[in-house]
């Protein structure tokens, strides 16, 4: 097995949370773990699935995502199913509804405001 065969772990926030939510999580697990922080990937799950799926040197992925995490774990596997080893979801509704005002409102907050306020 060479490394790039060997899953690579990557592990997507919640919303309004970012990637430090997994800072102890990535401290425990050896090897390949990504924890990126989705929003500067740009303003829609896709674009966040595919900048985060362009992180991964590997050919296959184990993806972790909560809530909104979980919504871009999906569309991950739907755009790259052949690179998806496992898929696990936290609190992630099945089917994701886009909702263009309530994202740009919690980006600005997010940008504004910070963390605290979001």
């Amino acid at each position: 097995m060479t490394i790039r065969d060997k899953p690579e772990l990557l592990l997507l926030h919640a919303l309004p949370l970012d990637g430090s939510m997994w800072a102890e999580q990535e401290q425990l697990l050896s090897g390949f773990t990504y924890a990126p922080t989705l929003y500067p990937f740009g303003d829609s799950i896709q674009a966040w699935a595919a900048a985060a799926l362009n992180l991964a040197k590997g050919n296959r992925l184990i993806v972790v995502g909560c809530s909104i995490g979980g919504s871009c774990a999906l569309e991950l596997a739907a755009i790259a199913p052949d690179r998806i080893a496992a898929l696990v979801l936290i609190g992630t509704k099945a089917r994701h509804r886009p909702d263009p005002a309530f994202h740009a409102s919690a980006l600005r907050t997010l940008q504004d405001k910070g963390l605290e306020e979001a």
